[in-house]
């Protein structure tokens, strides 16, 4: 039986500040619980018309609830780019940016238990910024809300997506293999940022790994930050080339510590946040001074003076105002040849203490999306 629990609040909170009205309208959504499909057995057959049926409209985002083995459909999807990666290779070279990019992240923990994790996820303006949160059930791991942006399906703003369009709608079923950042139920954040393109070392011990579905299985698979390193330390991790990584990962904890896994001289460096916080954009942290850091990139130093100004406990309000001072409008970068426009499509706070996430999308700070994650067995017994 599909039980559609649907649930659109919208809350005035009538915010003012001397830089206009912020966060004006909350809206609260709920994903739609298939509970056939949810109490589903190990080992099953996926249900994509159950999935397809969860498909919503929130206002500005979309949503979908997934379930299944996600490990089989990531060693399928990893096959395939296997198998596509010579041209993926060359193509690399081709396209290799020449400024530090975008995006910008931050872990943030008060003293009374609070856990932020924030995010800005910057692109260029030529391509989609429609955004898919998915509710995500492995047959075998935590379940999850993750970020699927509908740029990586090919739309873009002139050939955009239609929600009406059953066929757009199935493209959707990708979701799993390629959710770029998200949070689990037991509190563990994960986001990437570019760095520039940098050399791997390739273990013979280790099995190669593309850096998206590394997202997946951490998703499914950490109940703390350890594991996380754990699952990524059995891997060759590369993107754009079996031997070459772009990206570095963050990862956070709702128990105070946050990391971030990069590559430098071809192995991987795990880097910890010394503090109560931590800062991340695309400059590279292994080796850094947080001096360096500062005067390297505008967006690190940004957030580095928020938080450094704050003190007690952290808001998602204040956690959404740093990303906001921190977001891009139309900044010019030379990528794939030449100058293009980078903005924020959105900018997200995790509450990873009460496994919620505050959206804010296209630049609008008046209109924010909340979801909120529970596990499996907590969305069975309430449906």
């Amino acid at each position: 039986m599909n039980i559609r629990t649907v649930s659109i609040c919208m809350i005035l909170l009538a915010i003012a500040s001397c830089s206009g009205e912020r966060y004006v309208e909350v809206i609260d959504g709920e994903p739609v619980i298939d509970t056939a499909a949810l109490g589903r057995s190990k080992g099953e057959a996926f249900d994509f018309e159950a999935m397809l049926e969860s498909f919503q409209v929130n206002g500005g985002i979309y949503t979908m609830t997934y379930q299944g083995d996600f490990d089989k459909m990531a060693e399928m999807h990893h096959g395939q780019i296997m198998m596509m990666l010579e041209a993926k290779e060359r193509e690399a070279k081709e396209r290799e940016a020449k400024d530090s990019l975008h995006c910008s992240m931050y872990s943030y923990y008060d003293d009374g238990g609070g856990a932020l994790f924030g995010r800005n996820f910057d692109n260029v303006i030529d391509k989609s910024r429609k955004l898919l949160v998915g509710y995500f059930f492995p047959d075998d791991g935590y379940a999850s809300i993750a970020f699927v942006p509908l740029m990586e399906l090919g739309f873009t703003p002139e050939k955009e997506f239609d929600p009406g369009d059953m066929q757009n709608v199935r493209m959707l079923l990708n979701g799993p293999v390629i959710s770029i950042e998200g949070m689990n139920e037991k509190g563990v954040a994960v986001g990437l940022a570019s760095i520039g393109r940098r050399k791997v070392e390739q273990l013979d011990c280790r099995s190669p790994r593309y850096f998206i579905l590394i997202i997946r299985e951490i998703l499914d698979h950490a109940g703390d930050v350890d594991e996380a390193v754990s699952i990524v330390s059995k891997y060759n991790v590369f993107d754009n080339g079996r031997d070459i990584i772009t990206h570095h990962i963050f990862i956070a904890g709702p128990d105070g510590r946050s990391i971030v896994l990069e590559w430098k001289d071809g192995r991987m460096h795990v880097v910890g946040n010394e503090d109560n916080s931590q800062v991340v954009t695309n400059v590279g942290l292994t080796g850094t001074s947080d001096i360096e850091c500062r005067k390297n990139c505008k967006r690190y130093c940004s957030i580095d003076d928020d938080i450094r100004d704050h003190s007690g406990p952290m808001t998602w309000q204040y956690g959404m105002d740093m990303l906001r001072g921190a977001r891009q409008k139309n900044v010019k970068y030379y990528l794939d040849g030449k100058r293009r426009g980078v903005s924020t499509h959105w900018s997200a706070v995790f509450d990873l203490a009460n496994r919620e996430v505050y959206i804010c999308t296209e630049l609008d700070y008046s209109t924010v999306y909340r979801f909120e994650l529970k596990s499996r067995a907590e969305y069975l017994r309430r449906n």
